[in-house]
C-alpha cells in the first residue's frame, strides 16, 4: 500500500457508515456535516458489517449472498471498485478487521444455518497478496470469534468459546494465552502499545454489573470502573492511545478515561450525557478531537443517527439521520 499505518492524507477526514439500518444496508460515505452522502455499494442482500484499512484506501467488508451466507470483500475507496478476498458460501463470514500492515484481514466464519452463532464460529484470516484464506488454527474444534489485531500485529486475540476467555496467539512464538471472562466479547488493543481493554461481569455481594478492565498481558487485569454497580460497555482508543472512552449504563452517557504508557486510572469525567438516547459505536477523529457515534431515542424510537461530539466544545451535531457502525475514514 502506498502509506503507512494511520498516515495522513490531504483529502479532510470523512464519515463511512451502513444505511439504511437494517436488512438491506449498504456502505455510503459523507462529509462531516452529512453533506455529500455517496453510496459505495450496491449490494441487494445487504452488507453486514466493515472495517477501514490502516490507510483509509481500502475497507473491508462482509455481504450477504444468494446462498444465504455471506462473503468478505475489499473495496478501493477512491476507485468504488470491489473484489472478493473470502468466498463464503452457505458459511457467514463476519467481522473483517485488517493488520496494521494492512496485508491480511482476520474474520470470523461460521454456519449460516437457523440457530448458529458465535458458538460455531472459527477465526480465519485472508492474505491478500497470496489470494488465500486459510483458518488460524487446523483444529476445526478450536471456535472463537471477534478477532482483533495488536497494534504491532504481533498478537491476533479473539474471544474463546472452549476456554470461555479473550484468547492471545502470538504468531512469532506460536503460544497462547488467555484470560478468563464471563462475557462472551473481545477486547480493543492499544493502537500505541501492547495493552487491551475489555468488559466483563463484575459480581460483588450483590453487587453485579458489566466493568471495564485493562491488561497489559502481564499483571493481573485493572478494574477500570470500580466498585460501582454500574454497566460499562464499548470502549474506545483515542489515537495517540492516552484516551479511552466508553459508554456507561443505559448507554446515554459517554465517559473519558486517561491512559498513561500501560497504566490507566480509573478516575474518569463525563464527555456527554444524552438521558433520552442508547448510544455506541464510538470511534474517535483522526486529531483526537471529536467523537462520532451511533444513537437511538429510545424515548421516540427514532434512528439510529450518526452524531458527532466535539470534545472541546462538547457540542453535538447530527451528521447521518439514518445510519450505523459509523467510522472515520482518515
Amino acid at each position: 500500500m502506498s502509506r503507512l499505518k494511520g498516515a495522513p492524507t490531504d483529502r479532510p477526514p470523512r464519515i463511512v457508515y451502513l444505511s439504511p439500518p437494517g436488512a438491506g444496508a449498504n456502505l455510503r460515505i459523507a462529509n462531516l456535516d452529512g453533506s455529500d452522502p455517496l453510496q459505495l455499494t450496491d449490494v441487494s442482500t445487504g452488507v453486514w458489517d466493515f472495517a477501514v484499512s490502516p490507510d483509509s484506501t481500502m475497507i473491508a467488508y462482509s455481504a450477504l449472498n444468494m446462498a444465504g451466507g455471506a462473503d468478505v470483500w475489499v473495496m478501493d475507496v477512491e476507485a468504488r471498485k470491489s473484489r472478493i478476498v473470502a468466498e463464503c458460501g452457505k458459511e457467514a463470514c463476519l467481522a473483517p478487521q485488517w493488520s496494521p500492515d494492512g496485508t491480511r484481514i482476520a474474520f470470523e466464519r461460521r454456519p449460516a444455518l437457523p440457530g448458529s452463532g458465535p458458538a460455531d464460529s472459527r477465526v480465519w484470516i485472508a492474505d491478500l497478496a497470496k489470494g488465500e484464506t486459510v483458518p488460524l488454527f487446523a483444529d476445526a474444534g478450536l471456535k472463537g470469534h471477534t478477532p482483533r489485531w495488536s497494534f504491532d500485529g504481533q498478537y491476533l486475540s479473539y474471544y474463546d468459546l472452549n476456554q470461555r476467555g479473550i484468547l492471545f496467539y502470538n504468531f512469532a512464538s506460536g503460544q497462547s494465552r488467555l484470560i478468563p471472562t464471563e462475557h462472551d466479547s473481545n477486547g480493543e488493543w492499544s493502537p500505541v502499545a501492547p495493552v487491551i481493554v475489555y468488559h466483563d461481569l463484575f459480581i460483588q455481594g450483590e453487587t453485579v454489573g458489566t466493568h471495564l478492565f485493562f491488561s497489559d498481558l502481564s499483571a493481573p487485569p485493572l478494574d477500570l470502573s470500580g466498585t460501582e454497580q454500574t454497566q460499562d460497555f464499548s470502549p474506545a482508543w483515542s489515537p495517540d492511545g492516552k484516551q479511552i472512552a466508553f459508554v456507561r449504563n443505559l448507554g446515554g452517557t459517554v465517559y473519558q478515561l486517561r491512559v498513561t504508557g500501560t497504566s490507566a486510572d480509573s478516575h474518569s469525567q463525563v464527555l456527554l450525557q444524552d438521558t433520552e438516547a442508547s448510544l455506541s459505536s464510538l470511534d474517535w477523529s483522526p486529531r483526537g478531537d471529536a467523537l462520532i457515534l451511533q444513537r437511538y431515542n429510545v424515548l421516540t424510537g427514532e434512528g439510529p443517527s450518526v452524531v458527532r461530539l466535539d470534545l472541546a466544545s462538547g457540542k453535538v451535531t447530527k451528521v447521518i439521520e439514518l445510519g450505523t457502525q459509523p467510522a472515520w475514514l482518515r
